[in-house]
């Protein structure tokens, strides 16, 4: 039996998932990912960044460091505290895009250039240089900000992954796509969003919803690793 410290991690996760009431598919909303690779995530099967466990412990409201059992009651008291801070400015924003308001800019996010749509003709992409419409992405969700752009989905081929036509998705060009990673491909003149996989014969992309057709990376080109997304209005780039 399996003794390593991703295992154990797996298991901390399905523990507070399951005490909160959620699925795999609510947890992988949150990170971005499909509901696989959260089961993944919980057996060990699948190595987990510190970027995605620092999401797990703030969505629950535990330390880092409760993953690996070493978390002391002050650890869990600010980890509360800091959960509880997180609500209520996420109230204060949806309080503010009701009443009409513009969410305020803050230091700690990064503002994407949106250059297009997906899936949409290639070519209607513009160069980030020629939009001055800019989406707040919070920092932590993107890994290379200088790689990193925002475009509007069209189509309803993600449906079943949450993603929806209209959202704005933030696409990090230079992360490395792993199996279950969420993408955005070029196949010849078009961009397309597609789940990334792997079985014998090899890397390929499949669409959220049944239907759309299987392609191999020998068909089409990653283009970037979709970390997040966005639903609300966007604003002028802060100056």
């Amino acid at each position: 039996m399996r003794n390593d410290p991703y295992r154990l991690i797996g298991e901390k996760i399905k523990i507070l998932r399951e005490r909160q009431g959620e699925t795999q598919s609510d947890l992988a909303r949150l990170l971005g990912y499909e509901a696989a690779t959260i089961g993944r995530y919980e057996t060990g099967d699948r190595k987990i960044t510190i970027p995605d466990l620092e999401k797990i412990a703030d969505h629950y409201g535990v330390p880092v460091a409760y993953f690996l059992g070493r978390d002391t009651e002050e650890d869990r008291n600010a980890a509360q505290l800091k959960r509880l801070a997180d609500q209520a400015e996420g109230f204060r924003e949806e309080i503010a895009r009701l009443a009409g308001e513009v969410t305020p800019y803050h230091g700690d996010w990064v503002w994407l250039p949106l250059i297009g749509q997906v899936p949409a003709g290639y070519p209607e992409w513009q160069d980030e240089d020629e939009t001055d419409i800019f989406y707040p992405c919070a920092a932590e969700q993107i890994r290379d900000g200088k790689g990193a752009y925002a475009l509007r989905v069209k189509g309803n081929s993600m449906l079943n992954c949450g993603i929806s036509d209209g959202d704005i998705i933030f696409v990090d060009s230079k992360s490395q796509a792993m199996p279950g990673d969420v993408i955005v491909a070029r196949k010849g003149d078009e961009a397309v969003l597609r789940i990334y996989k792997e079985d014998s014969k090899g890397p390929y992309l499949q669409a959220g919803n049944e239907g759309y057709p299987i392609l191999r990376l020998k068909e089409a080109e990653i283009l970037g690793v979709v970390m997040g997304s966005y639903r609300r209005k966007p604003r002028l780039a802060p100056e």
